[in-house]
């Protein structure tokens, strides 16, 4: 049996903004900066997600740019290729559940953790 899960903790890198496909269905994509290491090897790395349905709804709702966020959900990896004709590829979180991970969302009360409504990203 295979598993494909991600957990992670950080800091959105910007407001989570809504767009509709042409079937109606909400989607977002936003970046997650995590800082890694420590001392002279401390950095960020930047985690692309990707957040469906109703969850997209609630993060922009919710959440926005600097917003710590505690989230699972699991890995997507897209190929394409670019107008130049140029092999592209990209690697994003698709979330299944996300809550606040700041003393900030402790005062707020998120749907429910946000969990993901089922009817999610094509896998």
């Amino acid at each position: 049996m295979d598993l494909n899960t991600v957990a992670l903790t950080g800091r959105l890198g910007g407001d989570v903004e809504v767009r509709f496909t042409p079937s109606g269905k909400a989607v977002a994509d936003v970046n997650l900066a995590v800082d890694c290491g420590y001392g002279e090897r401390e950095h960020t790395s930047w985690i692309g997600l990707t957040l469906w349905g109703k969850q997209a709804e609630a993060a922009a709702q919710h959440l926005g740019k600097g917003r710590k966020v505690a989230l699972t959900g699991r890995l997507n990896q897209e190929s394409w290729e670019d107008k130049d004709g140029n092999k592209r590829s990209q690697t994003r979180v698709i979330v299944s559940s996300w809550t606040f991970a700041d003393s900030k969302g402790k005062q707020e009360s998120p749907p429910t953790q946000a969990q993901d409504d089922g009817d999610g990203a094509p896998f």
